[in-house]
């Protein structure tokens, strides 16, 4: 009897070792659409996941999204693209260890006939303001992700708080977003890499790409959840991910993703 006792206690700590190191296998980010839409997750996690046997579950959402599962603990690790926000993320203790990954740049896009003539010399409040007084169909994400952010950030350096028909809130990702834009002839604001990789599913065009201002700028970041906030969290095998991510082998990687030549991401 004994015997038998000691024998079910060894198979029940053995399943308990089981789980765990499955368990401390598996993690949970959850990232922006753009680095799902681009392809650059389908690009980088599977050499990761071959190389740790770490298996990465990914959520992709809009930036603010993300935070809020963060906050929650639902997730490991985040990659996000909202400066401010990522700071308030990180003070209130959620986030810990917030690591510069990469960055990009926002576009504007739109019907091939342009009615708003946009041109590239333009700044971007002046575009948006064009947009506006003209009441030409815009489509704004409206779902608190990075690219509404962003969006929000151009309208409030025009003085400008768009209202009306025209101004199409769809509380949609960046790859629905375009489709709806395509649909009504309209504009919208996107991110270069999900452009690079959507737009030949389109009939729109980029009408402002200016390098020259930094509002356009797109950074990322990788932050990791603070384990003291929530101890249920995969902080190790998380942490190694960030490593790895932004590593200088990593990084000449992630510059290495281009399509029809053109790279979509610039390793920090």
């Amino acid at each position: 009897m004994l015997f038998k006792y000691i024998k079910l206690l060894l198979a029940i700590s053995l399943l308990t070792i089981h789980s765990v190191s499955s368990a401390s296998n598996k993690i949970t980010m959850a990232t922006t659409t753009s680095t799902e839409n681009s392809g650059l997750l389908d690009y980088l996690l599977p050499m990761f996941e071959q190389h740790y046997h770490i298996q990465v579950k990914v959520i992709a959402t809009g930036t603010g999204r993300a935070l809020k599962l963060a906050e929650k603990g639902d997730v490991d690790i985040i990659i996000v693209h909202a400066p401010s926000k990522e700071k308030q993320f990180v003070e209130s203790g959620y986030g810990i260890e917030r690591k510069s990954l990469m960055y990009n740049k926002f576009l504007i896009v739109g019907p091939k006939h342009n009615p708003a003539n946009i041109v590239t010399t333009d700044k971007i409040g002046t575009i948006f303001s064009k947009i506006a007084s003209q009441k030409i169909p815009f489509i704004s994400r409206a779902d608190n992700s990075g690219t509404h952010i962003k969006e929000q950030d151009i309208w409030n350096s025009a003085n400008l708080k768009p209202h009306g028909s025209w101004y199409k809130q769809v509380g949609q990702g960046m790859g629905k977003t375009l489709q709806i834009t395509d649909e009504l002839t309209a504009y919208t604001l996107v991110d270069i890499g999900t452009w690079l990789k959507l737009k030949d599913k389109t009939s729109l065009i980029s009408v402002y790409d200016n390098d020259s201002e930094v509002i356009t700028f797109n950074p990322y970041s990788v932050i990791l959840i603070n384990p003291e906030k929530h101890p249920h969290t995969h902080y190790k095998p998380a942490k190694i991910l960030s490593n790895w991510l932004t590593s200088t082998a990593t990084k000449k990687i992630i510059n290495q993703y281009k399509i029809n030549g053109q790279q979509l991401f610039f390793a920090n």
